[in-house]
């Protein structure tokens, strides 16, 4: 394989045909993935598309993942070799700047088309020479740096680079020494111009000098002008109505004509070999970075193992919302911030389709994001949140969350979720990661339970790795009988439960307490969520297990956060001057006062 078609990201070059499948724009946000993005590209704008174009990726295989486990383990772990890395990337970011695909223009003078190429293959010499000597030094165990090395030995042991080598600073210096055209104008005896002409070509000149000096000492040994330098206008150099400009370009030509024929053993360098290298190694630059940055907060980070896909198996030990972890890590706000791990599980014993159910603000579309960025890193060959990990990859990564209704003419909500669904079905494989959020909420608790019944044993004989996050708590109890209903398969169904702490029982599980720069790990304590107050209601641990449906939603909670409970409601209504009695006595509402209009709550209420 040539430097040209070498790759970090594809162990068989980056043409290697591919057979994944890219997130599509729904899944990317259902997922949050634009958050990870920005902190692999460092919040540099230049970088997200790159970025986005590998970890949208999904699908790629187990040799391909693990060639870039290697050569993050490899950068992540050599702080010397990453720093030089990334000194080099300027480097390669210049040479794609000065590769110019369409070649020398007809109207450039030679002189141009030399120093265009001049700067082209010294930039090349220089990126070649320099990126070999960091791998050297750093002794790379991956095969994709160990390739990388062999290739620029290669390259730095042919005769023709060898030959640059040598031809290429002769030749520099002698552009240099034509970087500035001495003109004399000769003048009048009233110091009016009178004449001009090209008097000599040499180096460039140093700046302003002393007049007197110049007058009574002769020319300056240092070249420096008379004058302050002055920076002109850009000039048309091609304007032949310019005597003095068509004597310069023939004085110029004649000066490179030379130079252009020892370039042109050359032509067949192309410099611009290396450029596709500089946003592949930045890729893993900024990976390495977010590595440093998570595990320096105290989130746990884990390197899979590449499991067979015929396994279609998950286990992660401790995951967590690798997007919800970046928020919190940002917030501003004080206070501890934390967050609780989960497993994850997809096998064929404990279950490959899971019922997720629980109460809201439980944690149910976090998980699912969760494991749905899981397997995302997984795909692009990147740790994942969690202490241990083996993973089977993917083809693709489907997503169908609860979304805005939209106005189809003689269609609802149930039209545009049994069309998604089936959508879903016609996309995914055996070998797929799907995940439904709040699916068939459009109809009757009834129905929707049999629509979602047919499905969920629809991915059972399909085999796909599935959540299905509900309230449909009949539908997780069912599961024993949905295994009945289809034997042939052997994608087992289970329920997933957020976690609930009911008054007096102990806390759950120890949750992450991400350290921020500058402050105390422990800080001050963070705000309560209003659904975990200490008032004799059911608290979520947000911790997910597999367990029976527990059929809590904590709407009650949720209604007392927006005053809407019946107790609140009677309170405001009272303090708004409604209600005579707002305790209950059950007194008639006060009469309408002169100049008000009876309002719409002007009656008597129930005590």
């Amino acid at each position: 394989m040539t430097l040209q078609s070498f790759s970090l990201l594809w162990p068989g070059g980056a043409q290697q045909p591919r057979s994944g499948v890219r997130l599509t724009p729904t899944a990317c946000a259902d997922l949050d993935v634009g958050e990870l993005v920005r902190a692999l590209a460092g919040h540099d704008r230049r970088r997200e598309a790159m970025v986005w174009n590998v970890v949208t990726e999904v699908g790629t295989d187990g040799p391909t993942i693990t060639y870039r486990q290697e050569i993050l383990e490899d950068v992540a772990t050599d702080a010397r070799l990453a720093s030089r890395l990334a000194a080099i990337l300027p480097l390669l970011a210049e040479l794609g700047r000065k590769a110019d695909p369409t070649g020398p223009h007809e109207d450039d003078w030679g002189i141009l088309e030399l120093t265009r190429r001049l700067t082209d293959l010294s930039l090349y010499v220089r990126a070649v020479t320099e990126l070999r000597a960091a791998l050297i030094e750093a002794s790379p165990r991956s095969q994709g740096l160990r390739a990388l090395q062999g290739g620029l030995t290669e390259e730095m042991e042919s005769p023709t680079f060898r030959a640059l080598q040598e031809g290429l600073p002769p030749l520099r210096d002698r552009i240099k020494q034509g970087e500035c055209i001495t003109i004399a104008i000769n003048l009048k005896p009233s110091w009016e111009p009178e004449s001009a002409a090209i008097l000599s070509v040499g180096p460039r000149t140093a700046g302003r000098g002393s007049m007197l000096g110049r007058l009574f000492h002769g020319a300056d040994p240092e070249g420096r002008a008379v004058t302050p330098l002055r920076r002109a206008d850009p000039v048309n150099i091609h304007n032949q109505d310019n005597v003095l400009f068509r004597d310069l370009r023939a004085l110029l030509e004649a000066t490179a004509g030379p130079a252009l024929s020892a370039l042109e053993k050359f032509n067949a360098v192309a410099a611009a070999k290396l450029t596709h290298l500089e946003p592949e190694c930045a890729f893993y630059i900024g990976a390495a970075a977010l590595v440093a940055r998570l595990r320096a907060a105290g989130l746990p980070l884990c390197q899979p193992e590449v499991a067979p896909p015929t396994e279609r198996s998950c286990h992660v030990q401790g995951g967590y919302n690798i997007a919800l972890a970046l928020r919190l890590l940002a917030e501003r706000t004080p206070g501890a911030k934390r967050i609780v791990p989960s497993d994850i599980t997809f096998d064929g014993e404990s279950g490959r389709i899971w019922i997720l159910t629980g109460p809201n603000r439980g944690g149910k579309t976090t998980f699912l994001r969760a494991v749905g960025l899981c397997h995302i890193l997984f795909a692009a060959g990147l740790p994942v949140p969690g202490n241990a990990a083996r993973i089977s990859p993917v083809d693709s990564v489907i997503t169908h969350f609860l979304a805005p209704e939209t106005a189809k003419p003689g269609e609802g909500r149930l039209d545009e979720e049994a069309e998604r669904l089936a959508e879903v079905f016609g996309e995914a494989t055996p070998h797929s990661l799907v995940l439904l959020n709040e699916v068939l909420a459009g109809t009757s608790q009834i129905e929707a339970l049999g629509l979602a019944t047919d499905a969920v044993r629809g991915f059972r004989l399909l085999g796909a790795r599935c959540i299905y996050a509900t309230h449909l708590h009949d539908l997780a109890a069912s599961t024993p009988k949905i295994n009945a209903s289809v034997q042939e398969a052997d994608s087992p169904v289970a329920s997933l439960v957020a976690g609930v702490l009911d008054a007096g029982e102990p806390q759950g599980p120890d949750p992450i307490i991400i350290r921020r720069p500058g402050e105390d790990s422990a800080g001050p304590p963070a705000a309560p969520d209003p659904a975990e107050r200490d008032d004799g209601e059911p608290r979520p641990t947000f911790h997910i297990v597999p367990g029976p449906p527990r059929g809590q939603s904590f709407a009650s909670a949720i209604a007392r956060q927006h005053g809407i409970a019946f107790e609140q409601l009677r309170r405001k209504l009272g303090e708004r001057g409604f209600l005579a009695n707002p305790h209950g006595s059950g007194e008639a509402c006060p009469a309408p006062q002169p100049g008000r209009s009876p309002g719409p709550l002007d009656r008597r209420v129930p005590g």
